[in-house]
């Protein structure tokens, strides 16, 4: 990194490897595991892009490590295409070796090469403390879910999916904006939204566990 601003650079990128290690060797669901570790110790102190142009102490709290690779998780989950994403992660690497590069470097890369605007994304997940929030409340009624949900505190063109587990025994994988979107399901006894807490290895989509906070209501009164 040019600055100790993007530290991250080093140290989210290492720590994401180790998850893609564990991807290569023991299959998907370590890379799960390992990737569900690292998000229960992320703090969201401070943003992890930290003050420029100072000696700024950005390993304070660690979250440059385990942050910084929840970030690369979730844009591999937001793109959806390992491919591409492995070859922006190789392409980058190819490209920057032997020289210092800054955060902005790698955000105009992913833009680039994916051809599309991921701004929001990285301003919320690098340059904001906290992590966004999924807004969302239901209705259950005689096994009929009915889902509301954006994502909350962030830029307008903000995307990122997150999935629904129906009676742990199907995921769905959905993609959430900051417009309010509605999804109905039949048959549902119970359901969750899978986190790095919770999630059944054997159902979970791939690119569908990404790390987000949530707020939600579950109210009888809801008009629909």
């Amino acid at each position: 990194m040019a600055d100790m601003a993007d530290a991250w650079l080093s140290e989210g990128f290492t720590t994401y490897t180790e998850q893609l290690f564990m991807e290569k060797e023991f299959g998907y669901s370590e890379y799960l595991y390992a990737a569900s570790n690292n998000m229960k110790e992320i703090f969201n102190v401070w943003p992890i892009v930290g003050y420029r142009d100072v000696n700024d102490n950005s390993f304070i709290g660690g979250d440059i490590y385990n942050k910084g690779a929840s970030v690369l998780n979730n844009l591999r989950c937001c793109i959806d295409n390992d491919s591409l994403f492995f070859a922006i992660i190789k392409g980058f690497y190819k490209e920057n070796m032997f020289k210092t590069i800054a955060t902005k470097d790698f955000t105009d890369y992913v833009n680039t090469k994916t051809q599309h605007d991921y701004s929001d994304f990285f301003n919320k997940f690098l340059y904001d403390a906290e992590p966004p929030i999924l807004e969302y409340k239901y209705l259950q009624k005689n096994d009929t879910l009915t889902l509301n949900y954006k994502w909350i505190n962030v830029g307008k063109n903000f995307t990122m999916p997150f999935s629904i587990s129906i009676n742990d025994l199907r995921n769905i994988r959905l993609i959430a904006s900051s417009e309010p979107q509605t999804i109905i399901i039949e048959n549902v006894k119970s359901f969750y939204l899978p986190n790095e807490n919770r999630y059944n290895k054997d159902i979970i989509g791939k690119n569908s566990l990404t790390y987000f906070w949530t707020s939600w209501n579950s109210l009888t009164s809801w008009k629909m």
